[in-house]
This record gives structure tokens, sequence and C-alpha cells, in this order.
């Protein structure tokens, strides 16, 4: 390679609110008098790191990111970078440091900007930097880099931040596999917010963040990773309010299309103890003999006696503990002080783990605890093991429990380890209004209990309702709104068919007494770039309806309710996955049924009721001829609760895209299965995450600006398309990476961003049905592209 060529490479450069921006190098062997002979093989530049410090003010952003990148060839190399201007970006504020030096630059205009990046697009055949056409850019001289050495730069920028009905929005994009399939040695983007207003929540749509609060007004947040790709943008919310319980909307609505939107409800900090409602709580502790393995009796013990520290004056409180028969610390519940609360830590102490499960004794002489009162009652009952003792029968025990439960206690649930009754622990936890858990793992067990106890200390908001006039609101989830605690936020995400102003009235006991709270909200008509609240919508609702089936038996109605929710939002579910199959004829929207593709497959090992098979999210590969991917229906007609054989013969299905999967554990037995389906269906209920970028590749069905493709036979295409229109003859054909592609880009704006995913397609566009395939000769009259100034 010589010195007029250039090698192109993408530097993990991300930025912006709006506009979707990644830095872009064009480097090339230095050909100065200290240039070194150029490699017969060039290496593309590697990202060793990849920080970013944002610190947000009033509203004002000031974004530095640095990164050092290594040079693995064996000569210098000297280029450019460029970096797209994020919208509302103050140009003046921007600073470039390499090696420690100040480096100068120039902005590009427009028109030249959309020139520089056609070009690399054309040089590349990737069309990832089309969502950056129409922008600005930034470019300097990056030289020298030095050969198999390293290059730090430094780029500083400040922004004013989108903010909308006190919900403030930050967007720095992190989706480089377009440009690289290597993993980046270390990402970390560390965000600290600091306003004037208190602020209620921080949240990512996009990435799990860990969070620190340092007062009402700072809070920081962060996402870290090590080698590993940067496949999605990192997209942060936060909210600010004076009201004590703070109530924000994000909503969107995509043309006729119903409406979605997220609620979040989150109480202030500094409530002081007295303005917080009392509790009256027992704790129910498994002490037979199972409860001695992996240590678990010791570690519930240290757990149950950090509860009992976490109690405060003006709570109550009994400990029941349980083996082959219930054994109360006290006949009635006792008021906390420092004397009850030392017995009651000396009592635990002397503990030992013996003998059956007698679930049913447990729980009647727990609820028999409580006495009408204004505190909030509560039940926190921990088992490793299925009823054995007394009543076993698992509808018998429900009866029961909920007949003595008159004071509608909270009933939370903690199931360890995988030898427990799930679906028992399920339905108590649902009836009781409370939440189940598991561990899996002994060496979590203190530390998980130890934080719920933190997590319930203190009662914000009980008996939570909430009501919207003005708009129509349906299939709002969860169905069973939750009690607000402090230092937790609770999100609510529902539809709406038409848009307009809604008046939201949130209604519950605050302390002793009863608070309405008035907010509005102009629920939107129009698409805002937020998809990710349909998505979660709709994993919500599988969720809901995946519990209903677990619990209380299959039926088809909500099967299908589930594979259409699967194949619409392009989520995997328990009767869909979303995979690619090469080897498997495609069935198109539709997708393929589990017999089409097992009918000659392992008729000796039948599947368990309910569930399907997966290979981590790679189909089968024998029979039928080439093809694309399909959205495959892998549901039976049986119920999830028909008796299956004690060790599973395979695998229970995937769930989740490209990981969070129930299906890849092999051999398993029925309560191991109960215990992960179960994991399952909370985490899809629970989850605050988007959708994350996936390797387009990988998957079978994608989900790009609000629309649905499935690939069929190597072409993306739109759902929905008519039958006339799935007719690739009777479409605008039009040829990738040609005159004729980047004209229909620039007079279709919105069809960059899709391209940019997909790189070819069939799809409609204002009445008008394309399909952009890479074809040697373009078969079409060229559309006048309009020149530059």
């Amino acid at each position: 390679m010589n010195a007029r060529n250039v090698l192109t490479i993408a530097l993990f450069f991300l930025f912006s609110l709006s506009a979707w921006g990644q830095g872009i190098a064009n480097v090339r062997p230095f050909s100065g008098p200290q240039a070194h002979r150029w490699p017969n093989r060039a290496y593309a530049v590697q990202v060793k790191s990849h920080h970013v410090q944002v610190n947000i003010e009033s509203g004002v952003a000031v974004t530095k990111l640095t990164q050092v990148f290594h040079n693995p060839n064996g000569a210098m190399l000297e280029g450019s970078y460029l970096f797209p201007i994020p919208d509302r970006a103050s140009i003046t504020a921007f600073t470039m440091v390499m090696n420690g030096k100040e480096v100068r630059g120039e902005v590009l205009e427009k028109g030249k900007a959309r020139r520089i990046y056609e070009g690399i697009v054309r040089s590349m055949k990737d069309p990832a930097l089309l969502e950056y056409v129409g922008r600005d850019l930034f470019k300097a001289r990056v030289f020298p880099i030095p050969a198999h050495g390293d290059v730090q730069v430094s780029l500083t920028y400040v922004q004013e931040l989108k903010s909308e009905g006190g919900v403030s929005e930050y967007r720095y994009p992190l989706k480089t596999q377009a440009f690289s399939r290597e993993a980046v040695g270390s990402i970390a983007v560390h965000v600290k917010v600091v306003e004037q207003t208190p602020i209620k929540s921080v949240f990512s749509s996009s990435h799990k963040i860990s969070k620190a609060r340092k007062s009402e007004t700072e809070v920081s947040a962060s996402f870290e990773g090590k080698n590993v790709l940067a496949q999605g943008d990192f997209h942060l919310f936060y909210t600010t309010s004076k009201s004590d319980v703070g109530l924000h909307v994000l909503s969107e609505k995509d043309g006729s299309e119903v409406g979605h939107f997220m609620m979040k409800l989150t109480p202030k900090v500094d409530f002081k103890a007295e303005e917080l409602a009392s509790r009256d709580i027992v704790f129910v502790m498994d002490t037979s003999g199972s409860m001695q393995d992996d240590n678990k009796i010791e570690q519930a013990k240290s757990a149950l006696i950090y509860g009992l520290r976490t109690l405060r004056p003006g709570d109550r409180f009994n400990i029941v503990s349980f083996s082959t028969e219930a054994r109360p610390w006290r006949s009635n519940m006792v008021g906390v002080d420092k004397l009850a609360v030392a017995e009651a830590v000396a009592w635990v102490k002397k503990i030992r783990a013996s003998g059956g499960t007698n679930i049913d004794e447990a729980l009647t002489t727990a609820l028999a605890s409580f006495t009408k009162s204004e505190r909030l009652p509560m039940v926190v009952f921990l088992t490793d093991g299925v009823p054995t003792v007394g009543e076993t029968d698992e509808n018998s025990i429900l009866g029961r429990a909920t007949s003595a439960n008159s004071t509608r206690a909270r009933i939370f649930v903690f199931g360890l380890g995988y030898d427990v009754n799930a679906r028992l622990l399920d339905l108590l936890a649902d009836k009781g209004k409370g939440a189940r858990d598991y561990i899996t793992s002994s060496s979590n067990l203190e530390l998980s209990l130890s934080r719920f106890f933190d997590k319930v200390a203190f009662p914000v908001l009980t008996d939570v309702q909430i009501s919207v006039e003005g708009v129509e609101v349906s299939q709002v989830y969860p169905k069973d709104i939750p009690d607000l605690f402090k230092g937790s936020e609770l999100t609510l995400l529902g539809s709406y068919s038409k848009a307009g102003n809604g008046v939201i009235r949130l209604k519950g006991r605050l302390g002793k007494q009863e608070k309405t709270f008035v907010f509005e909200h102009r629920f939107s008509d129009q698409k805002a770039g937020r998809d990710f609240i349909a998505v979660l919508w709709a994993k919500r609702k599988v969720g809901f309806l995946w519990d209903q089936i677990r619990l209380k038996g299959e039926n088809n109605e909500l099967k299908n309710e589930i594979v259409r929710l699967g194949k619409k939002y392009a989520i995997a579910t328990p009767y869909t996955s979303i995979l690619v199959q090469e080897d498997q004829p495609t069935a198109g929207v539709r997708g393929n049924t589990f017999d089409r593709h097992h009918s000659n497959r392992r008729r000796s090992s039948p599947l368990p009721p309910g569930s399907f098979r997966g290979r981590g999210g790679l189909a089968p590969s024998s029979g039928g001829t080439p093809g694309g991917g399909a959205v495959v229906d892998g549901g039976n007609k049986q119920g999830l609760h028909s008796p299956p054989e004690e060790e599973e013969a395979d695998m229970v299905g995937t769930i989740g895209l490209g990981g969070g999967s129930a299906g890849r554990f092999g051999r398993m037995s029925k309560s191991k299965k109960a215990v992960l389906l179960s994991l399952e269906a909370k985490k899809m209920q629970e989850e605050l995450s988007g959708p994350t970028s996936k390797d387009v590749n990988a998957l079978s069905r994608i989900r790009v600006q609000g629309r649905s493709f499935t690939k069929l036979n190597g072409l993306w295409t739109e759902d929905g398309l008519s039958k006339s229109e799935l007719d690739k003859s009777a479409a605008i054909q039009v040829s990738l990476w040609s005159d004729t592609y980047f004209a229909l880009i620039k007079a279709q704006p919105e069809i960059a961003k899709i391209l940019a995913r997909l790189t070819e397609v069939h799809l409609k566009v204002d009445g008008k049905v394309y399909v952009i395939q890479e074809k040697k000769v373009d078969p079409t009259p060229k559309v006048p592209q309009d020149q530059e100034k």
C-alpha cells in the first residue's frame, strides 16, 4: 500500500441529543521524511478505551470524552478527525487536545459535510454514517499516530438539553458495531446531574446504570464495560419536581397507531420519619433441615438480624420460624424499642435447622399476628423447599392464606435455590400484593435480603391509585399498583387511543393521611424517537400474560396475544424466538411452526408442555432449503402445567434477544424450570432498559424507527405490505451505493435512519414501495441531485 491509499477507519466517537454521531478518522501512512515503509497488510486502528464524563447543571451538559487509539501497523499514520456536531451544541465551546497539545479545527457546513459522509459511505460500503447526513462537521488534523503506538484524543463540547414537562434527556450514541467488530478495551460513561429543583429520578432507556444520590439536587449515574462491543446509544433521562411525590410522563404516538406512555412516580428524598407510615411486619423463616445446605441457615439468620435492625420507633413486629411446625417468637405483635430488638436478635441467633417444611402452618400463624391498624402490614416469607408436613396441597394452602389475610398484608416471598414450589410462592405474592424473588446462589442470600429490608424500611405512599381524565388510557402495567417506598421509584406503562391534554390524579395514604396529587400531561400525537416506550410496554404485557398462563393455565386467547406482541414488537417471548436459520425455509411474517422444524427430530423426547426449543438464539440446521430467518412459533397445544417428566428432555425456550435465555440450561428438574420461568416473567415486568442494539445479522426480525422488519431470503421486508406490494418486480428498484440511492436518502430523510441499520430493504415510504439491493447496474433513472452550495 502506498501513500495514496487511504485506510478508512471509524473511531468510536459518539455524541448528541438528537444527532447520532461517530468520530471518524481518515488515516493514511505518513509520507514525510520520517515515514517508514508501509507494510503489505494494513490493520485498522484499535480503540483501547473510550471514556465519557458528562456534567449537567441547570439543563446544560458539558461532555468531555477521552479516547486512546492504538496503531498496530509498522508505519506512522496521519489523518483527519471528523466529529458530527450535536444539535443545540455551542460550537465555540469545542476544544480538542491530543498528546497534551490543543489542536485547532474547523467547522464544515452541511453541504461539505454531506459530501464527506457520502464519500466514506461509498468507500466503506457501510450505511451507518447516513444518520449524520445534514449535520455540520468538526474537522481536525490528527498527527502523529506512531507505529505500534498509542495516541490520546480528548474533546469537550457544550449543549443545552431538551426538556419537556420536567423531563430532560441526554443522548450519547455508543453504537459502533457498524464500524468495527472488535471489542473496545474499556468503555465508561459517567454523568453527574445538578439542578436547582429537586431531582426525582434518573433512568436510562438503553443501559443498566448504577446511581448514587448525594442530595435532593445532585445525582450521579454511570455505565461501564470491559472488552465489549458498543452496540447501543446511551440515552439518559432525569426528572425534577418540587412535589412530595413526582409524577412524569413520556408519551409517543405514531400516525394511526395506538400511543404508548411511560409514567414515573418518584418520592422526594428528605421525608422525616414521622411523616411516613409505620409498619406491622412479621418475619417468617424456614428452618427445616435442608437450610443447613450451603450455609443457608447462617446467612438467612444474618439477613434477618439486619432486617430487625432496620425497624424504627412506631413499627411493630414478630418472628415465626418454621420446620415441622411453626414457632412464633411472641404470641402478639411487639412494639419496637432497643430491648425488644435485642431480645429478638438473641432468639434468632439460637435458631437451628432441622425437620420438615410446614408452609401452611407458618403462613396462618404469621397472618394471625395482625390486627387492624393504620400501620402497613407486611409479611416477609423465606423458604428453600416445598411443603412436606401438614397441608401440602398448594391450592388449599393458598386458599387458607387468603382467608387468613383479613388485614390485606403485603406478602413478600423469597425462594432459596431451585427446590421450591414456584407456582405457590408466585401466587402468594400476587394475591398478597407484594413481590417475589428467587435467590439461586447462597452467596447472594444475605446481600439480596439486606437490600430488600433497606428498600421497604420507609413506606411513602400506600394503597396507590391512579386515574387519568381527558385521555382514555388502557392496558396499564402493572395491573396492581404496588406501594411506593422512600428511595425507590415506580414505573407504569400503558396505551392510549387519542392524543390530548390529560389530568392525572394520584391518590394514596401518606403516613396517616389520605393524599391526592394532581398532574397534567399532553399525551403526544407525534413520533418523538422514543420507540423504546412501546417495546417496554409490550414486554410488560407479555410478562403479565405469561404469568397468567403459568399460574392459571394456558388458553389460546392469551397465547395468541403473546405471539402477536412478539411479532409486532420484535421481542422474544415464551412462544416466539427471534433467530436466524440459514438452512430453513422462511414462512414470512407468520413464522415457521415448531413441527415444521422438528418433524424428523427427537421424536423419542417430546417437548415439555408449553415449552419450546432453542439454541441460544440459533435454530436447528437440519432439513429445509436455503433462506433467511423467521420468527418461530414455538408453543404447543398443551397447558404449561401438564405434569412433565421430573428430568426434562430438552431446553425451556429462548427468552430475550441474544442472552437472558431460560432455554440454554439443558436437562433440568421441573422445579428448577419453574423458578427460571418465574424469574424471566418477573424480569420482563420490571425491565426499564429499552431494546438493545444487536447485530442485525444475528436476527431475523427487528424494529427500527417504529417499524418492524422480517428478513425474507436475505432482504429486510417491512411488515404490513399488501400482497401486491410484496411483489418486488412492481417496486421501485434502487441499487445500493448508487447516485439514485443517495438522492433518495436526501429526498426522503426518514429512510436514512432505517438504512443505517438495515442495508438491503423492501419498504414503503410516502405511498411508494422501494426495493433497495446491491446490483451491478442501477436499473432506474437517476434522480436529479441538488447542487450543494
